[in-house]
């Protein structure tokens, strides 16, 4: 199938003429790591091929930055947790890698979906979400050059 068909908690942005859209689930809530891309001028749907490593992600945040998208956070289907990793889809050769995986004595905001999230600078600040359990209300900066979280 080259069209996404039914989804819900996926994302979406936009990469010169065209909307790429990421994960979200699918068939009553299974999770899915699925790309598409849609043409604007083409009215037309293409799917990026995903990686083994990428998990299936609903509820999290993406944004573009040059030729690249980025995924934040998000539940991730298969195990049942929330993530904060980051990955990164780079548009020129569509393929996928982790870009940011905290080691254990990182300081890092608790892992998280449905959460506020813009691109600020050289950074990116995210606000709130939920870990599954509560609904949080703190506000966190991660700096995408030095990939460290303040």
């Amino acid at each position: 199938m080259n069209y996404p068909g039914r989804r819900k908690g996926h994302s979406a942005v936009v990469y010169k003429t065209s909307m790429v859209m990421f994960g979200g689930q699918v068939h009553d809530g299974e999770g899915t790591n699925l790309t598409f891309l849609y043409d604007f001028n083409k009215a037309f749907w293409d799917k990026i091929a995903p990686s083994p490593d990428l998990p299936k992600l609903d509820s999290h945040s993406a944004f573009m930055i040059d030729e690249v998208m980025y995924v934040y956070g998000g539940f991730k289907d298969k195990e049942a947790v929330y993530s904060n990793n980051i990955y990164a889809l780079d548009m020129r050769s569509r393929t996928w890698s982790t870009f940011y995986q905290p080691d254990k004595t990182a300081v890092v905001p608790e892992a998280r979906g449905n959460m506020g999230l813009v691109v600020y600078k050289d950074s990116i600040l995210v606000f709130g979400g939920t870990n599954g359990v509560k609904t949080l209300n703190d506000m966190w900066k991660f700096d995408l050059k030095t990939k460290t979280w303040s």
